[in-house]
């Protein structure tokens, strides 16, 4: 893929919901694992997909506000704002918070992502208590005689390949985005008091104007994590 038509194709990938791009968006992120139960997330794609489509946002802010050689100046000079913020999370919303029933490929993927990884972290989480002395206690005084040891021992309550593989893969994405996320922070806090509490103003606006869609991506979730137990019930 080449330099210059990464913004472009980034873009597409992201936003198009055509069923070829999606699973062109399927492929690019997981790889030849896409369809398999232990598909985990290629980081270094990631970071090419998500810096392609920053790039290709920048371009469309600054050529909306090109008029001329001066504009296109400023544009490039401009410091960090309220307004960057707006349209960060305006953009975010557009794309993960579609007020649809149905998701578009890029929230089927990211809905599925966090399904599992909320599903991983429970069962790590409830395999590292049953571990511990309050774990241990709770278990003799709650389930005396063992009658409930088949599902604590079972695939509902143990972590397995799988979720190793969607903890692993989401500690390396984890890691890639702590240190934009600090920057972004940081850059935020420099911004005036009135500027900060623009920012903070339009993040809540933003999200009371997608309740619809957020609505819907709670409701998806759910039926991801339905669907996780019913399997690891069978």
């Amino acid at each position: 893929m080449g330099g210059g038509s990464l913004p472009y194709v980034s873009q597409r990938l992201l936003t198009d919901p055509d069923p070829r791009v999606s699973e062109a968006l399927r492929t690019f992120i997981y790889g030849p694992m896409k369809d398999s139960p232990l598909r985990a997330v290629d980081t270094t794609r990631l970071e090419y997909l998500t810096s392609g489509f920053s790039s290709y946002s920048d371009a469309t802010v600054a050529l909306a506000d090109m008029s001329d050689a001066t504009a296109v100046a400023a544009v490039q000079d401009q410091a960090f704002s309220a307004a960057d913020v707006e349209r960060g999370v305006k953009q975010l919303a557009d794309i993960l918070l579609v007020p649809e029933p149905e998701p578009t490929p890029l929230q089927a993927i990211v809905e599925d992502e966090i399904a599992r990884l909320l599903g991983a972290s429970a069962r790590q989480a409830a395999a590292q208590f049953r571990e511990s002395p309050a774990g241990r206690l709770a278990t003799n005084v709650l389930d005396p005689f063992g009658l409930l040891k088949p599902l604590r021992d079972g695939p509902l309550l143990n972590p397995d390949e799988q979720d190793e593989t969607v903890l692993e893969s989401s500690s390396k994405i984890a890691a890639i985005a702590e240190r934009p996320t600090r920057e972004a922070l940081e850059m935020l806090r420099g911004l005036p008091s009135d500027q900060q509490q623009r920012a903070l103003d339009s993040v809540v606006r933003t999200l009371w104007e997608n309740r619809e869609g957020a609505g819907y991506v709670l409701q998806r979730l759910q039926d991801r994590l339905r669907q996780q137990v019913a399997v690891r019930l069978e």
